[in-house]
């Protein structure tokens, strides 16, 4: 800039103050985006520089924390639905049908999916409210009678030689074959792990908890408005269906519980290295309820008792606790192998390094049963372009399947039979749900979805209907035109009608 022009600009900015100003937030607000940048660019190189670093991978990773509002909110479900007060009872009813009518607005027009996920999650849980997924909860459980069964078989022929595998874990806390579904530091007293992936709102967890067999319960979506959901939609359905537990037990990330285990097994040993000890005093009950409670929140009986420590006499004796872990977790990190198992067995997947200090592994329990409903869909479509989805479908599976027990597939032997017979399978399972078509009373979609599924991974198919009941006519074309669009709303809203038939396809791959 000349002399010149530097010398009107200063009287200009005599003039107009404001304009001199202006003129220095622009460059702060420059100064900073170049900083923003650096320190980005910074940022991307040392994650390439360790990107294979397990202890980088994991703290990639947030976490999802209850907040003190929340907990009051679940621990005050908790009681009201535990009450056995004659008064309470009443009370009970009217808030639960007061929070069922909530009013939510739902916006008058299409919202997108990303955009619906972030900002309207309770009109989003409102819609899954309305959808009837019984028989696939059916399905669901009897996939869980059968790793029930399978689980209670295994550890009965293992029952001999529990102390042998407990003397043969490594300084890090593993078996040395950790790939059995019945290994002691992967199962809870026997309970099944399930894991619920992309779990929105909460709907597969709910339904899954409510099995008997079911002991711990993992959830993980990208968002965690989504989250926020969940954990109370999960937390009712345990107080409302599982006399069994007297509470919940909510954890940051898996390793706590993890940690949880390990304890159970330790005051297990002890005990029965002990025998002259007395094995049911309530020191020896307590000590794995101890010692992180500052990352775990607990809902349900005793709480405050819980949380201050005391836990003297706690849990009541043949009362169970169930864990629930939450966390925001994307599909791009599960590819990148952010929640892959620890094992021994890397032959089988050689793209993990077998040095401890150079591995995608995050310490992982197995479950025994993992569930990705209505969101491998969105994987494909975000790699859409030739055979691009190809990878990242099969990159999901597979991540899927390694958060298993399981490291061999049994071929299915038909695609498409309803009525196939389940009692030869063995061993956990990973479940793919996806819509086979709405407004369809028989499934009138299919995609190459389907066919990788069941040529490339070895999944069986079946189908079953889950359809829409809304209340009413107005309810029904507010959600479906907020959910589906205006092309199914306006045919219902000429139709006056109440619900919305829907088509879902069910994918299983079996292991063993």
């Amino acid at each position: 800039m000349s002399e010149r022009d530097q010398k009107t600009q200063e009287e200009e900015y005599e003039k107009h103050p404001s304009k001199r100003d202006n003129k220095e937030r622009k460059q702060h607000r420059l100064k900073k985006r170049k900083i923003g940048r650096e320190a980005s660019l910074a940022d991307k190189t040392n994650n390439d520089h360790n990107n294979n670093n397990n202890s980088n991978l994991v703290e990639s990773l947030s976490e999802f924390i209850i907040s003190s509002k929340l907990r009051q909110k679940l621990q005050h479900i908790w009681s009201m639905i535990r009450s056995t007060d004659p008064l309470e009872e009443e009370k009970k009813e009217k808030n639960m049908k007061e929070e069922l009518i909530e009013e939510v607005q739902v916006p008058p027009f299409k919202v997108g999916t990303l955009e619906m996920y972030k900002r309207f999650p309770k009109q989003y849980d409102l819609l899954m409210r309305r959808h009837n997924c019984e028989a696939l909860q059916d399905y669901l459980h009897e996939v869980l009678t059968i790793l029930q069964e399978e689980n209670h078989n295994n550890n009965n022929n293992n029952n001999n030689n529990n102390n042998n595998n407990n003397n043969n874990n490594n300084k890090d806390g593993y078996s040395e074959v950790p790939t059995s579904s019945s290994s002691l530091l992967e199962k809870k007293e026997g309970l099944l792990h399930v894991l619920d992936f992309g779990c929105g709102t909460g709907r597969i967890a709910s339904m899954l908890c409510r099995h008997k067999s079911v002991g711990v319960v993992y959830c993980y979506d990208a968002e965690e408005a989504m989250l926020r959901e969940c954990v109370v939609n999960v937390v009712r359905t345990i107080a409302e269906s599982r006399p069994d537990v007297c509470g919940v037990r909510i954890h940051r990330t898996p390793d706590t519980i993890r940690t949880h285990m390990n304890n159970n097994n330790n005051n297990n040993n002890n005990n029965n290295n002990n025998n002259n000890n007395n094995s049911d005093s309530d020191s020896d009950r307590d000590t794995n309820l101890t010692g992180e409670n500052e990352r775990i929140v607990y809902i349900g009986e005793s709480a405050d008792q819980y949380h201050n420590n005391n836990t003297a006499g706690f849990p009541p004796r043949g009362a169970l606790v169930m864990d629930l872990c939450l966390r925001p977790v994307t599909f791009a990190a599960l590819q990148r192998g952010l929640l892959f198992p620890c094992s021994d067995n890397t032959h089988s997947h050689p793209h993990i390094s077998k040095n401890n200090n150079n591995h995608l592994c995050s310490d992982h329990p197995r479950a025994d049963l993992v569930a990705c409903a209505w969101a491998l869909s969105y994987v494909m479509r975000a790699a859409w372009g030739g055979e691009r989805w190809h990878a990242a479908v099969d990159a999901t599976v597979e991540a899927l399947r390694r958060l298993t027990t399981s490291t061999l597939i049994i071929p299915h032997s038909s695609s498409s039979n309803n009525n196939n017979n389940n009692s030869n399978k063995k061993g956990p399972a990973v479940v793919v749900v996806e819509t086979l078509g709405t407004d369809a009373e028989v499934p009138t979609r299919h995609n190459t979805l389907a066919d990788r599924l069941e040529i490339q991974h070895a999944f069986e198919r079946r189908w079953v209907r889950c359809d829409y009941n809304f209340s009413n006519t107005i309810e029904a074309v507010q959600l479906t035109r907020f959910f589906f669009g205006d092309a199914i709303a306006r045919r219902i809203e000429t139709e006056q009608r109440t619900t919305l038939p829907e088509c879902t396809g069910i994918w299983t791959q079996w292991g063993k």
